[in-house]
Parts: structure tokens; C-alpha cells; sequence
């Protein structure tokens, strides 16, 4: 997976915590988010990841991942839910893990 926006936008985020990403997502990073972001393949979902340990989150008491809803304008749209189970995500976004 290509995660230049990743390294570009976030240069300090440790890229090797980070979860097994499906191939089919994007990494739509952006510096002004609070964490790396990545779009799903097969739903209109964005995921944002949060690093793994919760001391260099900016809220450390926040699960490490959150996914939104995209709409069809590619806007983020309802928050979907907020967690640290990445299984969950993947279920989430139709890649079941």
C-alpha cells in the first residue's frame, strides 16, 4: 500500500504499528486531522488511526480508531463509531476480518 500521504502529512506516525490495512483502501491523509486517515474500497466509509499508544494521541483516553460515513460528495458525513477493536472496523467497512 502506497502511504505517502501518511508519511508526508503525519512524518513523526510510526507506520509499523499500524493495523493490516486492506489493499484496496486509500490513504487520504491529511495534515490538519488529528490522525492518519485511509478510505475504504468497498463502502463509503474513512477511518481515521489514532497511534497505538494512547500517550501520543492527542486525547489519550480515545479509542484508537474512528470511522465516519462518506457521502456521496466524498465529504465526511455521520459518525459511525469509535473504537479499538479493528476487527470491528473491518466489519464496519464490509472487508470482515
Amino acid at each position: 500500500m502506497n502511504l505517502d500521504n501518511l508519511k508526508s502529512e503525519f512524518p513523526d506516525y510510526d507506520v509499523d504499528t499500524l493495523p493490516d490495512i486492506p489493499e484496496d483502501w486509500a490513504d487520504v491523509s491529511f495534515r490538519n486531522d488529528l490522525s492518519p486517515s485511509f478510505e475504504s474500497g468497498s463502502k463509503n466509509r474513512i477511518v481515521f488511526i489514532q497511534p497505538e499508544d494512547p500517550e501520543e494521541r492527542e486525547f489519550p483516553s480515545d479509542p484508537r480508531f474512528i470511522v465516519y460515513e462518506l457521502d456521496n460528495d466524498e465529504t465526511i458525513g455521520p459518525f459511525l463509531t469509535a473504537t479499538d477493536d479493528w476487527d470491528k472496523v473491518l466489519r464496519m467497512t464490509g472487508d470482515v476480518a
